[in-house]
């Protein structure tokens, strides 16, 4: 028997036992399909298009056949991949649109008709008051898909959620929010967490490595998942993913067996040991994603909110700290601001913030629930902006926010 006869049989065993292995603890299937639905919802309303072809160019990476949306119409999302296998039934979907607990919507430039098409959790389809078409999750083989990704308001709030349904009818692993996410930073965060699992990281440590960075809204931490997810979906998809990227830890540990008082404590010690009488100046915002508790500290001037930040992940009675200040030192972030602000009186950006903010908004179709005004510096482009961001809700109960920027300065 030659050596190179010998060499591929090894090699096939090894292959085997790598799926073998997968088997004990998932049942494997091969569905190397995936399903990513965005969409520019137009006027006064997010574009989640870059949210959906992102998705897709990651799960391309892990050796999916992808089929990607961008103007969704009732057809397609009732729809199969040329293999006959059902959009909403493939091995990864991914969704980013309108949502509350129990549905999520499309609405292409709110043309309204065969564009306004959405998911509901109830059993059977049916049409909303606001014309939208919901197709019921129960119409799909859920069990033939891997992660399901409803990335919408509220996709998890409450006791009964799209993202537990979909659970419960068989998928292996799901992922919803369980708040109004903010639309400026949700596209960011989703795709460090596609990225993550391109790289062969299971969900959970997807969702903590897109936790670790501090945003302009940290509502995108509020997520929750069901199922199976300290695994990675293609454990279940039955393709071997080998991932050609090196991902180096970015945490520092700080200290491990703790509780959370003291856990808490340290991430305050660590702060003013790095910046002493100016660590008071970083504001703290908290987010509990379950067992995990998130501490961000963010860097203000006066009332300037700053991309300046620390992030530190209390999990498993272990504080890790993640450095988001991009490598600059605090005399120099610091310095650059100053001189900026120096010239933007508080007073003219107060005005800024009002100046015809009322007026734009009055010509949203949907009602507003929530309107938040701010003012940020952003380092990159050295410039400070006065940002509003507004959360609506459309005749069926569906959340979605926007946001409008001036510049300041």
């Amino acid at each position: 028997m030659s050596k190179r006869f010998v060499s591929f049989i090894i090699a096939i065993i090894l292959f085997l036992s790598c799926f073998a292995s997968k088997s004990a603890a998932a049942s494997v299937f091969m569905n190397t399909t995936a399903f990513c639905v965005g969409t520019d919802f137009g006027f006064l309303d997010a574009d989640t298009s870059a949210d959906a072809t992102n998705a897709a160019f990651h799960y391309g990476c892990m050796g999916l056949t992808c089929n990607t949306v961008t103007i969704p119409t009732r057809v397609i999302i009732n729809g199969t991949h040329p293999n006959g296998n059902k959009n909403m039934a493939s091995g990864i979907v991914f969704l980013s649109g309108h949502g509350n607990p129990s549905l999520m919507s499309f609405n292409y430039k709110k043309n309204g008709g065969q564009y306004h098409v959405g998911i509901t959790s109830d059993d059977d389809n049916f049409t909303g008051s606001s014309g939208c078409f919901y197709y019921t999750i129960s119409n799909y083989q859920c069990s033939d898909t891997a992660l399901y990704v409803f990335a919408g308001c509220q996709t998890a709030a409450g006791t009964d959620n799209l993202a537990k349904t979909a659970f419960e009818k068989g998928a292996k692993i799901t992922i919803g929010w369980t708040v109004d996410v903010s639309y400026i930073s949700h596209p960011t965060w989703l795709n460090r967490f596609n990225s993550a699992l391109s790289d062969g990281l299971s969900v959970d440590e997807a969702c903590d490595e897109a936790d670790s960075y501090s945003y302009f809204s940290n509502t995108v931490k509020h997520h929750a998942t069901y199922g199976h997810s300290n695994h990675n979906p293609m454990d279940y998809i039955g393709v071997l993913l080998v991932s050609s990227k090196k991902r180096t830890e970015r945490g520092t540990v700080i200290s491990q067996n703790i509780d959370e008082k003291s856990a808490f404590a340290l991430s305050s010690e660590y702060m003013y040991n790095l910046f002493k009488d100016h660590a008071k100046d970083f504001h703290i915002e908290e987010t509990k994603v379950g067992k995990k508790i998130i501490w961000d500290y963010i860097y203000y001037l006066d009332a300037i909110r700053t991309s300046y930040a620390y992030t530190f992940i209390f999990d498993d009675n272990r504080l890790l700290a993640f450095d988001n200040t991009n490598g600059e030192t605090f005399d120099s972030f610091s310095s650059k601001l100053s001189l900026i602000a120096q010239k933007t009186p508080l007073e003219s950006i107060d005005n800024i913030q009002v100046r015809d903010i009322n007026s734009i908004l009055s010509e949203c179709k949907d009602s507003i629930k929530e309107k938040k005004q701010s003012i940020y510096y952003d380092a990159l482009e050295n410039r400070i902006y006065s940002v509003t961001e507004f959360f609506a809700v459309d005749s069926d109960g569906l959340s979605y926010s926007d946001y409008l920027l001036s510049k300041i300065q």
